[in-house]
């Protein structure tokens, strides 16, 4: 039996993984992947993001393909690469 590959999704919310690419004000960008959950679950260096966080929310029911303005530090925006869901 194989393992299940997770199913594409094209809206972020809670509980998907999406890829992104950080873009900044020096023209530099810097790819990303995490999992979106609910607060006590958040755990960034272990790649969950609480929904509550800025960037969670800038997120937040945006497609995949999306570039968002979000300033933080030298970033300006956010590219939306893929979003996965994993299969239940």
């Amino acid at each position: 039996m194989s393992a299940q590959k997770p199913k594409s999704e094209s809206q972020v919310g809670i509980g998907t993984r999406v890829v992104i690419e950080m873009h900044s004000t020096n023209g530099e960008s810097e790819r990303l992947a995490f999992h979106i959950v609910p607060e006590p679950a958040a755990d960034y260096d272990a790649g969950y993001v609480g929904a509550g966080t800025p960037l969670a929310k800038a997120l937040l029911g945006k497609y995949t393909g999306a570039t968002v303005p979000y300033e933080m530090g030298d970033i300006e925006s956010i590219h939306i690469i893929e979003i996965t869901r994993p299969v239940k």
